[in-house]
């Protein structure tokens, strides 16, 4: 997504059709206690019920070179920077993704951008006038598992030439509807934290558990460095158990500030200091994509420099100067965020996902550096220009407080967070 409102819409026809999909999909949502506790159920009976829904649309998923992420905190950005970079290699990439922070096409995207409407409203209808029409069914699928099989769809069609699908998981990874490639090219798992525990577990490690259901047997698999113990030793374990390729999952610590070659900074896309995680971890899942590839086409590695970031060389899979570029230029909205306000030079908005403990600390980290950045701007301008001297700033921190969160919580982690960094919002 190249910008927030660059979603794919205009025109009153393309409103009428995303009405349309909505109207369909508020019918597959769990609207009660339970059915949510129907919608939990085993591995297997996930699997045999997506295996049920891609037959009767007979969808050969056979031929889908698949990356698949799973975690609590970053999966998104993760996912994003993945997304850029395999692009900006030259390949024709598909990433489904959720939530969407406007129009529902947002969660498909081709080619770094939403899904046109018109192709969004295609594939839409497609599976669902089959599955409707299908005498073999029982039912309909839920939300999710509808979305997912609608991202498949178009990622399956031949007309639309895609060269990766990039899933990234809803909820867990064990028993989600993205949970049914059996051999992914590769997996990665992004920070694990407290979340959706009514579904995954109130322990870090039960948590752990369920997002190392994606790990397969003899597939490549990749973590950040700085997982809690607990998480970190459940995700070893399960790696030896799935017999993962070379029976351990690997880890990718942060990226460097400074680029190795050029000894320019490193820039990425999107800001804050755990997004050099996310981008680490992507560079890892990338990296052994374009392995593969090549191979796959009988090319050659590239001839190229040593490039070491994130404690692996990149050099023989990527074109460096591509790479650099698709890190600075990675984009997702609604992910550190800033907007300035139409009219008011000192007054901006920051904007922020963060809706668990972990990630309002993480927000409010990346805030307190911005509002530094913009003291520091101010104080120049002060000492410049004395028409300065009694302007103020204005900016504010918007996060996400949605359904069974605890606003109380999460102000107190974004208060205690400034505070501890000796920072005075005042000016």
């Amino acid at each position: 997504m190249s910008d927030a409102a660059n979603t794919g819409i205009s025109g009153d026809n393309e409103g009428k059709m995303l009405d349309e999909c909505y109207e369909c999909l508020n019918k597959l949502m769990s609207k009660t206690t339970q059915q949510l506790q129907e919608a939990v159920m085993t591995r297997d009976q996930i699997v045999k019920e997506m295996e049920t829904y891609i037959s009767a649309l007979e969808l050969d998923l056979s031929k889908l070179s698949v990356i698949h992420v799973a975690g609590t905190k970053g999966k998104g950005s993760t996912c994003a920077f993945v997304e850029s970079i395999l692009r900006g290699q030259g390949l024709k990439t598909g990433l489904f993704s959720s939530p969407h922070l406007i129009h529902i096409n947002e969660r498909i995207q081709l080619g770094g951008s939403p899904c046109l409407v018109k192709v969004f409203h295609y594939h839409f209808f497609k599976v669902w006038n089959t599955l409707r029409a299908s005498k073999a069914l029982k039912k309909m699928p839920r939300y999710f598992q509808f979305l997912t099989l609608v991202a498949l769809h178009a990622f399956a069609d031949p007309d639309l030439h895609v060269d990766v699908a990039i899933l990234e998981t809803g909820v867990g990874g064990r028993l989600d509807a993205t949970n049914i490639f059996e051999k992914p090219v590769v997996t990665g798992i992004t920070k694990i934290g407290y979340d959706h525990m009514n579904v995954l577990g109130s322990t870090l490690d039960a948590i752990a558990s369920e997002k190392a259901g994606i790990l397969k047997s003899g597939v490549p698999a990749y973590t950040c460095a700085s997982q809690e113990p607990l998480a970190a030793k459940t995700l070893s374990k399960i790696a030896g158990e799935k017999k993962v390729l070379g029976s351990a999952i690997m880890t990718c610590p942060p990226l460097e500030k400074i680029d190795p070659l050029t000894k320019c900074p490193l820039e990425l896309g999107l800001a804050g200091e755990h997004q050099r995680e996310n981008a680490s971890l992507a560079l890892a899942l990338a990296n052994t994509f374009m392995k593969n590839w090549l191979k796959k086409a009988s090319l050659a590695p590239k001839d190229a420099k040593e490039y070491k970031i994130g404690g692996r060389d990149y050099g023989r899979h990527f074109d460096i100067d591509r790479l650099r570029k698709s890190l600075k230029d990675t984009r997702w909205p609604g992910r550190c965020q800033i907007l300035a306000l139409p009219g008011m030079k000192r007054s901006k908005l920051c904007i922020d996902g963060a809706h668990t403990k972990d990630s309002c600390a993480r927000a409010a980290e990346w805030f307190v550096s911005v509002v530094e950045a913009e003291k520091e701007l101010l104080g120049d301008d002060r000492a410049s220009n004395t028409n300065e001297k009694h302007k103020t700033l204005g900016i504010g921190l918007v996060y996400m407080c949605g359904v069974g969160r605890d606003p109380a919580e999460q102000l107190i982690q974004i208060f205690q967070r400034t505070q501890a960094m000796n920072v005075s919002l005042n000016n």
